[in-house]
């Protein structure tokens, strides 16, 4: 089974161009890709943070307000399922 990590968190915000910014100073560093409602900073080499407009997420995100979405790229769905399987009736 490979690591169950993230490769990257998704920030769901209402104005990309201000977190931009944000971010842009907290982090000391340039984003390494942006779009009009999604910008993506590189924290280490493996991981980014994303920024994007919760209005434009589809399907739409139902979370409250400071709603995240973890991503784990390389994870296969048995690696996701196996840590909850003694869970599962």
């Amino acid at each position: 089974m490979t690591d169950f990590a993230p490769t990257s968190v998704i920030l769901y915000v209402t104005d990309v161009e201000a977190s931009t910014t944000f971010y842009r100073q907290a982090l000391n560093k340039e984003p390494i890709e942006t779009f009009d409602d999604f910008a993506v900073f590189a924290l280490t080499e493996d991981v980014t943070i994303g920024l994007q407009t919760r209005d434009q997420i589809d399907p739409a995100a139902t979370g409250t307000p400071g709603s995240v979405e973890l991503s784990m790229s390389y994870a296969t769905h048995d690696d996701v399922d196996q840590p909850l399987s003694d869970r599962l009736v």
